[in-house]
């Protein structure tokens, strides 16, 4: 019988499991992840935020909830057409929620994305919306 307990095991497959990923070509970007994202809307400076969907025109977008300037405010959502570039916090991409407070993350924590296999995983949000016929 196995001395760890199951929760440490099921965190350690979440926490492989995009690693695998990155193995195969591309890295899994989980929503909730941390991420730092450069915008031109925004003017090009590497914001923070966490990875997330949202429902344009009925259909359901990648993109990046940019964390709000002043306290309060709400976060400003950025589909992901409108990234130029993108990091993940490879600490917080998992599809396992926590709520442990983890330190600022350093400059090896951050790890690029390819937006380019993003995008593909995206396209059904970038398509045109399906003619009406009548």
């Amino acid at each position: 019988m196995s001395s760890h307990p199951p929760l440490l095991l099921a965190l350690g497959f979440a926490i492989s499991a995009p690693l695998a990923a990155q193995e195969r070509g591309g890295i899994v970007v989980h929503p909730g992840a941390r991420v730092l994202a450069q915008t031109p809307v925004m003017g090009g400076a590497w914001l923070p935020g966490q990875f997330a969907t949202g429902r344009v025109r009925g259909l359901t977008c990648l993109g990046v909830a940019l964390d709000a300037p002043e306290q309060g405010a709400a976060p400003m959502f950025v589909l992901l057409k409108g990234i130029t570039a993108l990091k993940v916090d490879h600490r917080t991409n998992t599809d396992v929620r926590t709520t442990i407070t983890l330190p600022p993350a350093a400059d090896s924590d951050w790890t690029p994305v390819d937006l380019g296999a993003l995008r593909q995983q995206d396209a059904a949000c970038t398509a045109p919306p399906p003619s009406v016929t009548q």
